[in-house]
């Protein structure tokens, strides 16, 4: 594996971007939320709408502690988002759930097969 490191610049004018957002407005569901069946596509939402702009950050950990590869992340709108996984370890699942840098309400979700 090869790692390169690169110089951090701030924007044009010398300006970054902060982000307000507020993580307890943000509302997730679906049946994907509730538990997890190995090798089967599930997903649910996230909505946004009164949280704030922010960075959606989403994680999935196996009960081997690796992540699971199969996760994806889809922008429906401009504040609804959809998220797919599929497991393929049987046990409790931690999926993770961020908007900014603190937890949505609920996560970390356990997901058990």
């Amino acid at each position: 594996m090869v790692v390169e490191t690169v110089e951090k610049k701030t924007g044009v004018g010398g300006k970054v971007r902060r982000f307000r957002g507020d993580a307890s407005k943000v509302v997730a569901k679906g049946p994907g939320l509730k538990k997890a069946f190995t090798n089967r596509l599930q997903s649910f939402t996230i909505e946004t709408k009164d949280a704030g702009e922010a960075l959606l950050s989403v994680g999935m950990l196996a009960p081997s502690g690796y992540p699971e590869p199969e996760l994806s992340v889809k922008k429906v709108s401009n504040n609804n988002y959809t998220i797919s996984y599929k497991v393929t370890e049987i046990g409790d699942h931690t999926l993770y759930v961020k908007w900014g840098d603190e937890d949505i309400p609920g996560s970390p979700f356990t997901l058990s097969t």
